[in-house]
């Protein structure tokens, strides 16, 4: 549901500025994040760019393990 959420927030920042560069999407979303509501709830940013509140989420990488990717 987060990256549901996240996808449709970066989306909504792109049609409501007209933009579709890094610095556009870097700075806009806090502001979306406000008006944003959807499967996961307020998709709120603190001021460092991470979600605040209840959210649980994950954090994954893909790694090389004994030379096959994990």
């Amino acid at each position: 549901m987060n990256a549901h959420d996240y996808v449709w927030m970066f989306g909504l920042t792109i049609m409501r500025t007209g933009k579709y560069d890094s610095e556009n999407i870097k700075n806009a979303p806090p502001h979306i994040a406000k008006i944003y509501f959807d499967a996961s709830g307020w998709v709120l940013l603190g001021e460092n760019g991470d979600r605040v509140g209840g959210s649980s989420y994950e954090v994954w990488a893909v790694v090389i393990e004994g030379g096959k990717l994990k």
